[in-house]
């Protein structure tokens, strides 16, 4: 399960992170450019959104390169059974 979590974060699926935010009518990026259709966005909204989505993806990517750190991001916040 835990590698399966890893995988989910780096391909920009999250790790559940958003709930709040959604439940406050605030969703994530990739929530926002799965729904594209039903919310009926624009070229430019998704546009903007896609760059807001490419660059947390840049981030996470950068991040996980730093030495000592390869999936300490995931390791520090969130528990798993084995």
């Amino acid at each position: 399960m835990f590698q399966q979590a890893i995988a989910d974060y780096l391909s920009g699926k999250g790790l559940g992170y958003a709930k709040a935010a959604e439940l406050n009518h605030f969703p994530e990026p990739r929530r926002v450019l799965d729904m594209a259709d039903e919310l009926d966005l624009t070229e430019q909204q998704i546009e903007l959104s896609q760059a807001v989505f490419d660059t947390m993806q840049h981030q996470i990517r950068l991040y996980d390169q730093l030495p000592g750190y390869r999936g300490s991001f995931i390791h520090e916040n969130h528990s798993y059974s084995h």
